[in-house]
């Protein structure tokens, strides 16, 4: 997933469940908590089986777009699905499925938003040519007319996909879509390389040259790749390297021009923990004045979730601080997610619940970890995605269980701005 970034202070989020304990290291603001405009509904329209993984972005204004993969709904294994969001979360028409190859599953959507409301999705395909996956993206208006038709990124072959896409967009609707993959040269495992590759597109869809290989490496795996774009269209990239031999994974970056030349060399933002076992799943979200902010999911030597760490960075590329563990009361713990604006950024996290936490562009914590829905079971809230917008307004969504009375289900809750 990806997530997004817009000019001004206000706040929209797609949030994940949280669980565990563990207390953050970051100093606190004045106190502000968020203030809900009604109960938490219901996102998806077909409730049969399971939708899951939402992905979400929003503009400006406060509009949102959600999609999710949904099983058997497109009359194959899985689908892509999407729904748009007002400003006041109420729903802008019925779903719409995004996928146009429906054979086989297409899964794990990724999206990305303009200020003005354009947006993209780009998600996995597998079966692509019967050797693996492939990499999709489908543009949309802002008002949720698809723009030309699907386009085919990349797709395995001479080398393969691995699981996952992200996908980024700057203010005049130019967007990149980015996978890892893995390459062997002849067949010979001694040249095994493990890469991050990111393919440009213009407003229109027209592919930019060809793919830039931000990262090349012998490590055994380079996952998770995560990007952002500024208002100028370079964009920041980050993903997680390794682990080899008695090394730890651990979470690199690199900043990209424009014009897909590097601006810099890549530069590790996890740091030296002897309590962490390894890490995984980072996210990355930045603002129009290329400020940005990654946050990743550490695992304790007992095999169990340490709690989530993030990294602050101004637009230079220059860390503000060390890591530090996010949220006050410990309980954003797995699959962390970030999404940042001109006046700062918010972080969330799953386990037992749904929790997240606002913060300054310092870093500095807004008021205390909030939990936007109690209704539902413990551990069964998952996989949300925040998304800030210009005007202060939140919304919430994420995956829910038994909430559409079948299986797994997306659900959303809009939130006034503090």
């Amino acid at each position: 997933m990806l997530t997004s970034k817009f000019s001004g202070g206000a706040l929209l989020i797609a949030v994940l469940a949280a669980c565990g304990g563990g207390r953050s290291d970051a100093s606190e603001s004045a106190p502000q908590q968020a203030r809900a405009l009604g109960n938490a509904s219901q996102v998806n329209q077909y409730s049969a089986g399971d939708q899951q993984a939402p992905a979400a972005a929003g503009d400006a204004a406060g509009n949102v777009v959600v999609a999710w993969d949904s099983v058997g709904q497109d009359g194959s294994l899985s689908g892509i699905y999407a729904r748009r969001l007002d400003s006041a979360g109420n729903a802008l028409g019925n779903e719409f499925r995004v996928n146009t190859r429906t054979d086989n599953r297409q899964i794990l959507p990724a999206v990305a938003m303009s200020p003005d409301g354009r947006f993209a999705v780009a998600w996995n395909s597998n079966g692509v040519n019967g050797v693996g996956l492939g990499i999709y993206v489908q543009r949309y208006a802002a008002d949720g007319t698809p723009q030309g038709g699907e386009i085919e990124v990349a797709v395995s072959g001479e080398y393969s996909i691995q699981p996952g896409a992200g996908v980024a967009m700057d203010p005049q609707g130019n967007f990149i879509v980015l996978w890892a993959d893995r390459r062997i040269p002849g067949g010979f495992s001694s040249l095994d390389t493990r890469t991050v590759q990111v393919q440009r597109y213009s407003a229109d869809g027209s592919p930019k040259g060809g793919p830039v290989t931000v990262e090349a490496s012998s490590f055994p795996t380079v996952r998770n790749p995560t990007a952002t774009m500024d208002a100028a269209g370079n964009f920041v990239v980050a993903w997680v390297q390794g682990p080899s031999g008695v090394s730890k994974s651990q979470v690199f970056a690199r900043r990209i021009f424009a014009s897909g030349l590097p601006r810099g060399f890549a530069f590790r933002v996890s740091e030296n923990n002897a309590q962490v076992s390894d890490v995984d799943r980072a996210r990355i979200a930045g603002n129009d004045a290329g400020a940005f902010v990654v946050v990743w999911e550490p695992l304790a030597l007992d095999a169990s979730s340490s709690g989530a760490w993030l990294r602050v960075y101004n637009a230079a590329g220059q860390a503000l601080r060390s890591g530090f563990r996010a949220g006050t009361n410990g309980e954003i713990r797995r699959h962390p997610t970030v999404s940042m604006n001109a006046g700062g950024f918010v972080v969330a996290g799953h386990g037992n619940g749904v929790w997240a936490q606002r913060y300054d562009l310092q870093g500095n914590r807004i008021g205390t970890d909030f939990r936007p829905d109690t209704s539902g079971a413990p551990y069964t809230q998952l996989f949300g995605v925040p998304v800030l917008d210009s005007h202060g307004g939140l919304t919430l969504v994420w995956q829910d269980w038994q909430q559409d009375g079948d299986g797994r289900g997306i659900s959303s809750r809009r939130y006034a701005a503090p």
